[in-house]
């Protein structure tokens, strides 16, 4: 089996791929809650948001898996993780909070900077 075949590799790098995503769109964060037919993925900007189902099942269940493993959200409902995406080693602060009874889980994404110029 290649590292590509291994499902947990792969849903690593459909985080990565979910991550950039949402820096690229210019996403204060990214919320998942694992539903019946998939990972549920919302790119959220502000208080509104834009969402798609990533229909492998299993392939969620590992995502979700390693974001409470990472941000080490087995005792605490808030945690931080680092995720290599873009080249670089982005910090991103993760709050588990219920949603109808299940889990979900929001990854606030590390702005850069705004660069200021006075005159």
């Amino acid at each position: 089996m290649s590292e590509r075949d291994d499902p947990e590799t792969e849903a690593l790098h459909v985080l990565r791929k979910i991550l950039e995503e949402a820096t690229d769109m210019g996403a204060d964060a990214v919320e998942l809650e694992l539903e019946e037919n998939g990972l549920e993925v919302c790119y959220m900007f502000g208080h509104t948001g834009l969402g798609n189902i990533l229909l492998d099942h299993k392939q969620g269940q590992y995502i979700i898996e390693f974001i409470v493993e990472k941000a080490k959200l087995d005792k605490s409902s808030c945690g931080k993780m680092h995720m290599n995406f873009h080249k670089g080693q982005h910090p991103i602060v993760v709050e588990e909070y219920e949603n109808f009874g299940e889990s979900a889980f929001r990854l606030i994404l590390d702005k850069p900077e705004r660069q200021r110029v006075y005159h």
